[in-house]
């Protein structure tokens, strides 16, 4: 299972690190991180991937 950091998923979704985490605030839908460790956070690749892709099926 692959993991992506803030900065990764920003880059792969063309936005700011802030931008990612404001979305984790705000849209029910965006995928929320998952605490791998004490101060470690990371995305499912494949849960961003999904997001994105029903994003551009809209």
């Amino acid at each position: 299972m692959a993991y992506l950091t803030a900065k990764q998923v920003a880059e792969r979704l063309g936005v700011s690190i802030n931008t990612v985490w404001r979305w984790v605030r705000e849209q029910d839908d965006f995928p929320k991180p998952k605490k791998l460790g004490e101060k470690t956070t990371r995305w499912r690749l494949a849960d961003v991937d999904n997001w994105a892709n029903d994003r551009e099926r809209v």
